[in-house]
């Protein structure tokens, strides 16, 4: 692993810990439970892998068992997420009309079935079924996050939805790592070509501007517009005084 491997690994570790003591500030974990948990998962996993990767005695066939077992985690909870986004952004909209509730529920069952079918074309490779397994389901959610941000672009004036809402920029920052492994997952590099060191590093690096882009949303407190108050006329003044001399003479 390069240094700069390294550098995009363990620098947005340090960015997830500040954004869950940010949520845990804000009282955000209540409202996005799955979100929490897969941020405290990520940073699990890295501190189980980093731990791995250092001893001498671990050999690369269970250092694999174990990314594998704690993506597959994070590959699920990606659903939740997906769920929980959905129904902040969409579904709890009082301007959202009844007919358009379903299709948006219909619209995201045709785009895991179609993701999982499309998934299942790829070629096995590495731990054989169980990780083309969750390679698919990881797939498939990126293509229902891809497909949400869409639906924020083409819904956000009519339902009033706020691009610098917290929510929001979470659903961008996942937006943008699911848009980045839809695109390099077209590519089966073999492992440890240069080919598949660049996908690496371009994968890092688009988690990081994910993660990113969440400490921003997250640290960046949310601008209220305040309507500031006219400047007094003269012709207003005058208008006043003209009323005020009408009642004292009355």
């Amino acid at each position: 692993m390069t240094l700069l491997q390294y550098c995009l690994w363990i620098v947005p570790q340090l960015l997830i810990a500040a954004v869950l003591v940010r949520l845990i500030r804000l009282g955000l974990q209540r409202q996005l439970p799955f979100f929490f948990t897969y941020l405290v998962c990520q940073l699990l996993q890295f501190i189980a892998l980093f731990t791995l990767n250092w001893l001498p005695n671990v050999s690369a066939y269970q250092y694999r068992w174990v990314l594998v077992g704690t993506q597959a985690i994070i590959v699920l909870l990606k659903f939740g997420i997906i769920y929980e986004l959905t129904r902040e952004l969409l579904l709890s909209r009082p301007s959202l009309p009844g007919v358009l509730k379903p299709l948006l529920r219909w619209i995201s069952a045709a785009l895991l079935l179609i993701a999982v079918g499309v998934s299942a074309t790829f070629t096995a490779s590495g731990m054989q079924r169980v990780e083309k397994l969750f390679h698919s389901l990881d797939f498939s959610s990126a293509v229902i996050q891809c497909g949400l941000l869409i639906s924020l672009f083409l819904y956000t004036r009519a339902l009033h939805i706020s691009w610098r809402s917290s929510t929001t920029g979470i659903a961008l920052g996942f937006g943008i790592l699911a848009a980045t492994g839809l695109t390099t997952s077209a590519f089966h590099p073999v492992a440890g070509t240069y080919q598949s060191i660049t996908l690496d590093v371009i994968n890092m690096a688009a988690y990081q501007l994910c993660v990113m882009v969440w400490v921003g949303y997250l640290f960046v407190p949310e601008r209220i517009a305040i309507q500031k108050p006219l400047p007094m006329q003269e012709s207003d003044l005058a208008l006043w005084d003209q009323e005020l001399q009408k009642m004292v003479q009355r």
